[in-house]
């Protein structure tokens, strides 16, 4: 199994529910050892949490049964969208 996450890097008030979610999600038996690509959007704003900030702030590190990847990205222009793709479908081969 596969699955994509997309986060806005500028709100960080929201990112306790962010994590929340995902530790919802990856409690789920049918998610076991899946993987995850989790797009950081909006890194084109000067304001953007960087990726290493929002993999401490979701304690992605401690997610031990599943492989994951986290790309910074921007959806206005398509920068990172490509790379976190590749990262997804080179797992899926």
């Amino acid at each position: 199994m596969h699955s994509h996450i997309v986060v806005d890097s500028t709100d960080r008030e929201r990112m306790g529910h962010v994590k929340s979610e995902l530790q919802k999600l990856l409690s789920n038996a049918d998610v076991q050892n899946a993987v995850f690509l989790i797009l950081a959007n909006k890194q084109d704003l000067a304001d953007a949490m960087s990726s290493a900030e929002i993999t401490e702030m979701l304690q992605l590190h401690e997610i031990k049964q599943s492989e994951w990847c986290i790309q910074a990205s921007c959806a206005l222009t398509g920068e990172g969208l490509r790379e976190g793709l590749d990262w997804i479908a080179s797992r899926l081969r």
